[in-house]
């Protein structure tokens, strides 16, 4: 399990909702970077658990902060893109497209997708994708904690490398309102 300090948020907001205020928090998460190494040459077409892990985000701590006494509301990631950094000569020329989701639990109970992306023509020889966002409140599965995320990948060939490391970057934009 990898842990994911506090970060302080880049940007808030507020609106007024029946005479209080709420706060949109702009909130960037830690980068995540992992190694995949194929267990076995893959074939077109096979969809790949590339990584997961559990997101722990302090969620009491970031009410306190912007809004002493409120609730989270909705809760959507805003960013998610995924580059590869090592070897220098790898690219996603083997991924035919990528997805991501979110559960409460490691096992993916009642997972929520949240984001996709198609590798193109155009993206095709490309470090760097950026995944295509659902906007999907992720707010039901957040608790005091945090979330699992998971992202997945289709194959158009096999992975040509014995190893590649990727970085996964994102960030969510949290409501915080008053309570009622």
């Amino acid at each position: 399990m990898i842990l994911f300090a506090v970060l302080p948020a880049l940007f808030t907001s507020c609106d007024k909702i029946g005479g209080s205020a709420s706060v949109q928090v702009s909130y960037p998460l830690q980068p995540m970077t992992f190694v995949y190494t194929p267990t076995a040459p893959k074939s077109v077409a096979e969809e790949l658990l590339l990584y997961q892990v559990q997101v722990n985000l302090n969620v009491d701590s970031l009410i306190n902060k912007y809004l002493p006494g409120g609730v989270l509301g909705n809760t959507a990631f805003d960013t998610l893109w995924i580059t590869i950094v090592p070897p220098d000569t790898a690219n996603f020329a083997w991924l035919a497209s990528a997805r991501a989701e979110v559960a409460s639990d490691s096992v993916f109970t009642s997972p929520l997708p949240i984001g996709n992306v198609t590798n193109t023509d155009s993206t095709v020889n490309a470090k760097t994708l950026v995944l295509h966002l659902d906007q999907t409140n992720i707010q039901p599965l957040l608790g005091t904690q945090g979330f699992w995320f998971r992202l997945y990948a289709d194959t158009r060939s096999a992975i040509p490398f014995q190893w590649i490391t990727m970085q996964i970057n994102s960030g969510l934009t949290m409501t915080i309102e008053p309570s009622k």
